[in-house]
């Protein structure tokens, strides 16, 4: 019996609305999904699920950040740290992204839904200066 369409009065109202509250929290929970190994004060390493309510836009993917400083409580580590390695596929564009420390994205290998291939090397500032296919 779904319990949100319940309306069976030997059920306990206190039990009901319980059930009801789960299912909310799955419909939640499957939407999106994370696992994360941790530094002793941040995220190490994470695998994430993100879908839209309307199923139009989907990501899975693997994420390692940098270390940071032990003495370091996680606010202060939630400012400093950065993502270094993403592996991702965002609606079947697949692509690995290598970071620099200070969180920029230097390269970049991608494959589209179409079966394209690309590579691309970043400056700094973010301005592609090697990429190929041209």
């Amino acid at each position: 019996m779904d319990p949100q369409d319940a309306e069976d009065t030997s059920v306990p109202a206190s039990q009901l609305q319980r059930l009801r509250r789960d299912v909310r929290w799955l419909k939640i929970y499957a939407v999106l999904g994370a696992l994360a190994l941790d530094y002793p004060n941040y995220d190490a390493m994470g695998l994430v699920t993100r879908i839209s309510p309307d199923g139009a836009d989907a990501l899975a993917g693997f994420l390692i950040n940098s270390r940071t400083p032990q003495d370091l409580d996680v606010i202060a580590a939630g400012k400093v740290v950065q993502r270094r390695i993403a592996i991702e596929n965002h609606n079947e564009d697949a692509r690995i992204v290598l970071s620099d420390p200070q969180g920029r994205e230097r390269i970049r290998l991608g494959v589209d839904r179409d079966g394209q291939a690309r590579i691309q090397m970043l400056d700094a500032e973010g301005k592609v200066t090697f990429q190929a296919p041209q």
